[in-house]
C-alpha cells in the first residue's frame, strides 16, 4: 500500500521490504491482509495526531513495536518519543 501511495506512506518499511526479502507464505500473501494492516496503522497514525495536538507535551511510549515507524509518519511535533524494545533471553 506504502509503495503504490495508497493509505499509508512509509519509505522506511519499503526499504527493509526490498533489502531483506522477507519470504512470504500461505495467509500472509493475502492482499485483503495487507490492506487491512496498513487500514489499521493509519488509523492509529491519525488517533496519535489527534492526542499529540490535544497534548503538545506528550511523552509517547511506544512499547514492543519492533520495527514500527510510526514516529517517522506522525506529522504533528512532539516532545518526546521513547521506543521500548521487549527481549526476552531464551538461554535462562
Amino acid at each position: 500500500m506504502s509503495q503504490q501511495g495508497i493509505i499509508l506512506n512509509d519509505l522506511l518499511a519499503e526499504r527493509i521490504w526490498k533489502e531483506e526479502a522477507f519470504p512470504i507464505h500461505g495467509k500472509s500473501r493475502s492482499k485483503w491482509l495487507a490492506y487491512n494492516m496498513t487500514i489499521r496503522d493509519r488509523f492509529f497514525d491519525d488517533w496519535t495526531d489527534r492526542m499529540l495536538k490535544q497534548n503538545k507535551d506528550a511523552l509517547v511510549m511506544h512499547i514492543g513495536c519492533g520495527l514500527d515507524s510510526r514516529y517517522m509518519r506522525i506529522k504533528t511535533s512532539y516532545a518526546e518519543w521513547g521506543n521500548c524494545l521487549i527481549t526476552v533471553d531464551s538461554t535462562t
